[in-house]
């Protein structure tokens, strides 16, 4: 009870409201809020899980630079 659950939508194109969603951000709970990807222009990523009833938002996901050993840096996806 009063617990928030986020959730990534998922990273295989598919639509979460149909057959093929992803768990857990498929489930349509009150308190839970799915997070599609979206690239640097704020579009879509093309490999994002979407669904008009079970996905809520999204935040960056595509070539996000994050850092590696060695004091490098690498773009990653998801």
């Amino acid at each position: 009870k009063g617990t928030l659950f986020v959730a990534a939508a998922g990273n295989s194109s598919a639509d979460n409201d149909g057959r093929r969603g992803s768990y857990p951000a498929k489930f349509d709970l009150p308190n839970m809020i799915a997070v599609a990807a979206t690239d640097r222009s704020d579009a879509m990523a093309s490999f994002s899980n979407y669904g008009a009833k079970t996905v809520h938002l999204g935040a960056p996901g595509a070539k996000i630079l994050s850092s590696i050993p060695g004091n490098k840096y690498k773009a990653f996806d998801g």
